[in-house]
């Protein structure tokens, strides 16, 4: 599960056929295909408006129309990440390197870390973006963007991290990943001043070997929008898993006895790169 917004939760997951994103209400699943697309991942939702990602292209979809997301400085594909209202975010590639964007509807702006090769921008509140980048050493770290200046936020326990998750609507609460020396992914909630592990309690640790695949194991909190989180995790047995939890009030300090339901929902954890 890759964002969440008011009632509705959505991802993507992988059958015989191939990927297929999805939109959940909490009783009922609809599965969402981009027209002509031989796979369709949806990458978060605000409101009405859904990120989709496709064989076909990136779009904006409302539920009734597809809005193409095209930068006209790439010279290879956009990749979108995220929306919030009518803001697209996501990456391009263009003579110069790998480009982070935020589309307002109308022109694209770069997004881009000084002195990063990448970077990526995966979420919004208000004039706050969130996102990842790569240093030269290959490093990834996750940073906080508030229209002039970029702050870059790690876990200290990290071997790399990002965020994908922003809200305003309760303390700009950051979720994300980060992943550790054994190759372990894990979710966290940083609140300002405190990252807070969160880990769901059936998924592996390390790399689990599955046919010639090597699979990393862990958590990964994928979106926020007051206090459910959404996310997933892969286990022991290399499968991956959808969850949703809700943040017990009154504070982040008591995600300890966080009480976690599992959808049975296959969806893949996004990669995570081991810093140097």
């Amino acid at each position: 599960m890759t964002g969440v917004s008011g009632n509705n939760i959505v991802g993507f997951y992988e059958d015989a056929t191939g990927e297929h994103g999805f939109v959940y209400n909490g009783s009922s699943y609809t599965i969402l295909d981009a027209p002509s697309a031989a796979f369709t991942e949806i990458w978060g939702i605000s409101g009405n408006n859904m990120a989709i990602r496709a064989s076909t292209g990136s779009f904006l979809y409302d539920g009734t129309t597809y809005t193409p997301i095209s930068n006209p400085q790439a010279t290879g594909v956009t990749v979108i990440r995220g929306v919030s209202g009518n803001n697209a975010l996501g990456t391009y590639q263009d003579n110069t390197g790998n480009h982070g964007f935020l589309y307002d509807g109308s022109s694209y702006t770069a997004i881009d870390v000084p002195s990063a090769i990448t970077t990526t921008p995966y979420a919004m509140s208000g004039n706050i973006i969130v996102g990842s980048y790569m240093k030269g050493d290959g490093s990834t770290h996750g940073f906080f963007y508030n229209g002039s200046s970029y702050t870059t936020i790690d876990p200290s326990v990290a071997g790399g991290s990002f965020l994908v998750g922003i809200t305003g609507i309760q303390d700009n609460l950051l979720v994300g990943i980060y992943s550790t020396a054994d190759e372990t992914a894990h979710g966290f909630l940083y609140d300002g001043n405190t990252f807070t592990t969160i880990d769901h309690p059936l998924a592996g640790t390390g790399v689990v070997i599955s046919g010639n695949a090597q699979i990393e194991t862990g958590t990964g909190i994928l979106g926020i929008d007051g206090n459910t989180l959404v996310g997933s995790f892969v286990g022991s047995d290399g499968i991956s898993h959808g969850f949703v939890t809700v943040l017990p009030e009154p504070s982040p300090a008591t995600l300890l006895g966080l009480g976690i339901l599992l959808l049975a929902l296959a969806i893949r954890l996004p990669k995570m790169r081991k810093c140097s």
